[in-house]
């Protein structure tokens, strides 16, 4: 019983393996977003631009003072083209510095809307200064192109207007974590999570859950005891890689949990293999009362197993046939009456027929639990 607990331990922590790497990934995938935005770093005039390139930055934008450059996408099947975002031109008043914010087209409105207000309360004095608007994204350096397009800009504001200030060559291009909406970014965080909280429960849960069921197939069948399921288990054969155990009266077997069942109402058993999307690999055995037990493992595992119960159990049928499906689903008796009866008196079985009633049938009850 106790390898097979450590098999069932075993298979939760590759399960929590699982979980977590998968977790991971998905967290990965965001670049960590939904984290990364807690440690925003903040944009100040006493900031080093240079220490924070490739940050993810945030800025009280007051100064909005034009666009110095358009960025566009060509529609490849109509040749037109759109514009996707605006470079802002924007004045640091506490350092005295121009520098570059990016944003998207459809916030260009309220950027020249709070531009021209600017304008107005610089130069005509009328009206009040806007109010600063939250700039977060990437702190980026422009490139050449971009420094030339940023430096016309500066030109016609210090000819035409008397605005002067040192030239900043970055600037920030709001958006996302690469491109990530934070959104998104934390559901796939919180379906990670919960993933990893998942396979962790699993873990801790496993030794409960393996009791929890062994007690719970016994009261339901109050005649054994757990120290008879042990003494079965240490006499029982360990097959199918240290998964299941076959014993005189039981047989157990693990895999993310345990499933047992009593071998006395044994009939028939065959190996199943369906392949696909659903793909199955299973010994499977079914009881002279109707219920069915299922055990997963290679078809070699299987075959050594039902050889093992047929050693064991001489009365049961082993192997398929349609004929013998139909026999058993709409006329169990003709099917019992092949091998079973006759093997249970054979056997030295009395009243084979009507055997103890808290085997088969509860147990198939007890499993559907599971």
């Amino acid at each position: 019983m106790e390898k097979l607990k450590k098999k069932c331990v075993k298979t939760r922590i590759i399960v929590l393996v699982f979980m977590v790497v998968i977790g991971v990934l998905f967290m990965a995938l965001t670049g960590f977003a939904a984290f990364r935005s807690f440690s925003v770093k903040k944009l100040t005039a006493d900031s080093d631009f240079s220490q924070l390139e490739g940050e993810y930055v945030s800025y009280e934008m007051k100064a909005p003072i034009d666009y110095y450059e358009t960025f566009t996408r060509r529609n490849s099947d109509t040749g037109v083209e759109t514009i996707t975002q605006y470079g802002y031109v924007v004045y640091d008043m506490e350092g005295g510095f121009f520098f570059g914010v990016v944003r998207d087209a459809d916030q260009h409105n309220k950027t020249e809307a709070m531009i021209d207000q600017l304008w107005t309360y610089w130069f005509d004095e009328e009206g009040f200064a806007p109010a600063s608007v939250t700039i977060k994204g990437t702190l980026t350096r422009m490139d050449p192109q971009d420094k030339i397009y940023f430096d016309d800009t500066l030109e016609v504001l210090e000819t035409y207007y008397g605005m002067y200030g040192d030239a900043v060559y970055y600037y920030i291009e709001e958006g996302d974590f690469q491109d990530w909406d934070l959104t998104s970014a934390w559901i796939f965080t919180v379906i990670a999570l919960g993933l990893i909280a998942f396979g962790v429960i699993f873990v801790l849960l496993g030794n409960r859950t393996w009791d929890k069921k062994i007690r719970k197939y016994l009261s339901k069948n109050t005649q054994y005891t757990m120290e008879m399921i042990k003494a079965d288990a240490a006499a029982g054969k360990l097959m199918n890689k240290n998964k299941t155990i076959i014993g005189k009266r039981w047989i157990i077997t693990v895999g993310a949990s345990l499933k047992i069942c009593e071998l006395d109402n044994l009939c028939w058993g065959y190996y199943y293999r369906r392949t696909g999307r659903y793909a199955v690999s299973q010994m499977r055995l079914f009881s002279a009362r109707g219920g069915n037990f299922n055990v997963d493992a290679s078809e070699a595992n299987a075959k050594e197993m039902l050889e093992y119960l047929y050693e064991q159990l001489p009365y049961v049928i082993v192997g398929y046939k349609s004929e013998w499906e139909k026999m058993y689903n709409k006329n169990r008796e003709e099917f019992l009456a092949l091998r079973f009866y006759p093997g249970k008196q054979q056997m030295g079985a009395q009243d084979a027929s009507t055997a103890d009633s808290n085997s088969w049938e509860q147990t198939g009850d007890a499993l559907s639990e599971q």
